[in-house]
């Protein structure tokens, strides 16, 4: 397929996409060797409509109170899932003997949160006049709860459950009419105490009237119920003109879902942890007296612990890192056992303790080893073979080979690598000659004529031989980088066309131009649905006839076009027939003779083996100063082919030892370092100064059996050393010492490498002791073992629509169980006749009519499919959500596109079968946002329409 074909099909399929359609039957169209085809479908009028379907709004993620409009409120409805709550294992659980409830409310969480009052405490909050501490924003003093006894309006309610209102803000709670407005007046409601904090408000179960607080009578009551709609809490509120938004128990994050926090005390039994003994003194054996500090103070939480090494604590190099070579002391032995040191305890016996046993471990060891030679390659009197500081330079030590003077390159003064004059490479901005790869101009090519062969080499640019492509350069049709522009002239760069602007591909119809006279759909008869070369030979009647159809557009000799925005310009945006867009000579710019988008000579860019000035990018050489030279080697004692003298980068070192001293200095040639073949100076090798010996991670217990015994030898722990252990340490023996009640502990260790420090801990198990007390008690839920604690629900009226409104309009709106159904008339026709097409394209449009609509901020709206038939009216919906989509301005797109590929190429391969769609909002946004889609009763143009591109 060449390109000025693939653009035409690609035009015609757009056009027929927005153009083709009509209620009483779909439109089909072949575009030929392609295979491609265009369905197009519009709604069934007779059954595409509303649907109220009577599923509840309850299970939205928001609670609305206050004035939903003029004339309607929004009261709260909520109540405890007392079955739920009973599974806690206090609350409403314990005996009334166990527990005493001292404060019980529920909080309800607002979207926008009271800044207003959020410097006011709660006590001010529970003053009589609450509207004196809280001025501004929402007259808050007006929000109203009560504790209301719904088992006399025998009331069995959930969620998804449908309420009557009557006039005057009077709903149907059960069988009985209750005004909302004057629950004070309800002798089985009690009026409870609310608090407002920044982020919603508190609703105690505490009457208002109690100046003490009190929830035990209410808790009592709701522990005491037998069902969940024994009781519930309502929410009123009297202000005419505010409206409160509060999260649901269906809102999606728990956090934000209403919750039920009980303060309460209970007896709680406590476990006690006491010591079996205490430390009396520590006493060094394999280290010295003045080395270590130890924690023996039973009050600190690292009791029991030392930390020790063989220096002087008092001395100033114990701060030192590292420390001198000279004060660094091994701590007992390598390769054998040694005792490191010794505990001093008092035992410790407690009458409740049966055993007395004590159980000893040690915790938080490490070791560490002291190392100021870890690669071991130091030179010294035991080892000769070390290179380390030995005074001579061994083969493989590092060395700067910056040459003789000392100095490399970097360093030398005039040092410029990013110089670009003399650099012999072109740098953009460096002038060239446009000559192409052959290096000549046209005029220096063999056989050159300026009338018959102006190119004899072939490689001039040339991506547009007419010189009519369409480029936004304004009237003159210069741009900035072309010969001759001197400055911006009207049009220029305003992505418009304008007169004066070349003609190729600037999305008008020129004179000239080849269109394709099918009318101003896009269609030839023979390809139009229902032609008959005798019985129907115009299915779409717009062939031009001066007698019979005078304002027909296929084949009246005129390009046709439709000015769609009024502006009186033909632009893309129109109806038109198709054309070439080719400008004047109908040729597209690859057709044109001497087309060469490849050629090389003038395309402005500098190709390999064109010339070019070395100048550098300020395009003058040999200027003095000449500060852009490129400069690698300033003194020139870098080594080279072409110099073998050079000392700089020869790969040997270049010294001179001039005082004998057997190591570098200043003014010597090229400096060295004696750190070895390894080129690592002792500071920077891996462990240099200390590291921290590997030890067994697992816990061993000592067990003593005080007071029955009080001595006992422990079993030497050996070094693992195939899993990396290089140490082993642990109680090796408890003795008496005589004379006293202390006990010595003593510490034995085994080590592969030199100990020249460690930090260790003497821990045991504790004797543990349960007492009980009455205390405190504080909890928060929002679930139980993932089910709700409180359901909600909003309070409103629903029915504002009449049946005869919802049978002629196509609403959506979630607050008002508000959806639109959609039959498209044709489709399963389409589909049986189509078994297993290849979907390349499916999309419904819906055109908003934005002024019966009234979109708050955003509004998410979801298109599913029905699963199974239904029958209108309908009470319930069976469909599975195929795509959603979130409105947030709808001034500025009155269309809405779903894409329903996959679903469309579902039912081509029998997946499921099409039942018609169902348009809803969704109930996380405001749920009163209201979209209202031009319908079935309204232009043709303006229709529900699903348009389909496929092939066989």
């Amino acid at each position: 397929m060449n390109i000025s074909f693939f653009r035409a099909l690609v035009l015609l399929i757009s056009l027929l996409i927005i153009n083709s359609g009509c209620e009483s039957k779909p439109v089909s169209v072949d575009l030929g060797e392609n295979g491609y085809q265009v369905a197009s479908f519009s709604v069934f009028a007779d059954s595409s409509r509303t649907i109220n379907d009577h599923i509840s709004h309850g299970n939205s993620s928001r609670l609305y109170l206050g004035a939903l409009d003029s004339t309607r409120n929004s009261s709260i409805l909520l109540r405890f899932n007392i079955d739920i709550l009973g599974t806690h294992p206090d609350i409403c659980s314990l005996p009334s003997d166990s527990i005493h409830y001292k404060s019980a409310f529920v909080h309800l969480k607002s979207i926008s949160h009271f800044s207003d009052i959020s410097d006011h405490d709660q006590q001010d909050q529970e003053s009589s006049n609450q509207n004196e501490n809280f001025p501004d924003g929402p007259d808050l003093n007006q929000v109203r709860a009560f504790w209301v006894d719904v088992s006399q309006y025998e009331l069995d309610w959930d969620e998804t459950s449908i309420f009557t209102y009557l006039p005057n803000d009077i709903v149907t709670l059960g069988n009985t009419n209750v005004d909302l407005s004057q629950l004070e007046n309800e002798s089985n409601a009690t009026e409870l105490q609310v608090v407002y904090v920044n982020s919603g408000i508190n609703v105690y179960l505490k009457s208002i009237e109690d100046e003490v607080v009190n929830n035990s009578v209410l808790m009592d009551s709701l522990c005491g119920s037998t069902s969940n709609n024994e009781y519930a809490i309502i929410l009123h509120y009297n202000s005419p003109n505010d409206l409160i938004e509060f999260y649901s128990s269906n809102y999606s994050t728990l956090s934000g879902q209403p919750y039920f926090k009980v303060k309460y005390e209970k007896y709680l039994t406590n476990s006690t942890a006491v010591n079996k003994y205490e430390i009396e003194d520590v006493v060094p054996i394999a280290f010295s007296s003045n080395g270590f500090v130890s924690v023996l103070d039973t009050t600190y939480e690292n009791w029991g612990s030392i930390i020790a090494m063989e220096m002087d604590p008092d001395d100033p190099a114990w701060y030192e890192l590292p420390p001198p070579e000279t004060l660094i002391s091994p701590i007992g032995y390598t390769e054998t056992t040694f005792e490191l040191l010794s505990f001093q305890i008092r035992p410790i016996f407690h009458d409740s303790d049966s055993t007395g046993k004590i159980i000893f471990y040690l915790s938080d060891v490490i070791l560490a080893n002291i190392d100021l030679d870890p690669s071991d390659d130091n030179f010294n009197i035991l080892d000769s073979t070390g290179t380390e500081d030995n005074l001579q330079f061994d083969e493989y030590e590092l060395f700067f080979d910056c040459g003789e003077d000392g100095i490399c390159d970097e360093d030398e003064e005039g040092y410029q690598p990013d110089g670009t004059e003399g650099n012999l490479i072109w740098d953009d901005g460096e002038l060239f000659s446009d000559t192409g790869v052959d290096s000549l101009f046209n005029w220096e090519e063999p056989d050159y004529d300026p009338i018959t062969n102006p190119d004899p080499n072939g490689d001039d640019f040339n991506d547009d031989p007419s010189q009519d492509d369409w480029r936004d350069c304004g009237a003159d049709d210069l741009c900035p980088d072309d010969d001759g522009y001197t400055e911006p002239d009207e049009g220029e760069l305003n992505e418009l066309w304008d007169i004066g602007e070349g003609l190729e591909s600037n999305g008008h119809f020129d004179e000239t131009e080849l269109f394709w006279d099918y009318g101003l759909d896009g269609v030839e008869d023979i390809n139009e649905p229902g032609y008959h070369e005798t019985m129907n030979p115009d299915p779409s009647v717009d062939n031009w006839n001066s007698d019979t159809n005078p304002t027909g557009t296929q084949g009246n000799g005129i390009f046709d076009w439709i000015d769609q925005n009024d502006n009186a310009i033909h632009d893309v945006e129109d109806m038109f027939e198709v054309f070439m867009d080719a400008g004047l000579d109908t040729l597209w710019s690859f057709s044109e003779e001497g087309y060469n988008p490849y050629g090389k000579e003038g395309d402005g860019v500098h190709n390999l083996n064109e010339p070019f000035e070395d100048c550098g990018v300020d395009q003058f050489c040999d200027e003095n100063p000449d500060e852009d030279d490129f400069v690698p080697d300033p003194v020139g004692d870098n080594f080279n082919s072409s110099d073998s003298t050079g000392t700089e980068a020869n790969g040997a070192l270049d010294w001179t030892d001039g005082n004998g001293n057997g190591i570098w200095d200043s003014g010597e040639g090229e400096e060295w370092f004696d750190w070895g073949v390894d080129q690592i100076q002792n500071e920077s090798e891996p462990f240099y100064g200390g590291r921290q010996l590997q030890v067994s991670q697992s816990t061993h217990y000592f067990e003593l059996n005080y007071p029955d015994e009080v001595e006992a030898q422990f079993e030497d722990l050996s070094i693992d050393t195939e899993n990396g252990e290089e140490a082993a340490i642990w109680v090796s023996s408890v003795s008496p010492i005589l004379g006293t009640d202390f006990l010595n502990v003593t510490i034995s260790m085994n080590t592969t490498l030199p100990l020249h420090g460690f930090q260790l801990r003497l821990k045991h198990v504790p004797f543990m002791f349960s007492h009980t007390e009455f205390a405190d008690v504080n909890t928060s839920l929002w679930q139980l073992d993932s089910e709700k604690i409180i359901d909600d629900i909003s309070l409103y009226n629903l029915d504002l629509y009449p049946e005869a409104d919802l049978e002629s309009q196509n609403l959506v709106s979630y607050g008002l169980n508000l959806k639109t159904y959609l039959d498209f008339y044709g489709l399963q026709d389409f589909i049986a006749e189509n078994p297993e097409a290849i979907i390349s394209k499916a999309v419904v449009h819906f055109w908003i009519d934005t002024t019966h609509s009234d979109v708050h901020n955003n509004m998410v709206i979801t298109l599913n499919r029905l699963t199974d038939f239904i029958s209108l009216p309908a009470d319930t919906l069976p469909m599975e959500p195929i795509k959603s989509l979130n409105l947030s301005n709808i001034s500025n797109s009155s269309e809405i596109l779903f894409d329903l590929k996959p679903h469309v190429q579902n039912l081509s391969y029998g997946v499921y079968s099409d039942y018609g769609l169902i348009l809803e909002g969704n109930h996380n946004a405001y749920n009163f946002s209201l979209l209202t889609l031009y319908n079935h009763s309204d232009s043709d143009s303006l229709k529900p329409k699903l348009e389909i591109l496929y092939s066989k």
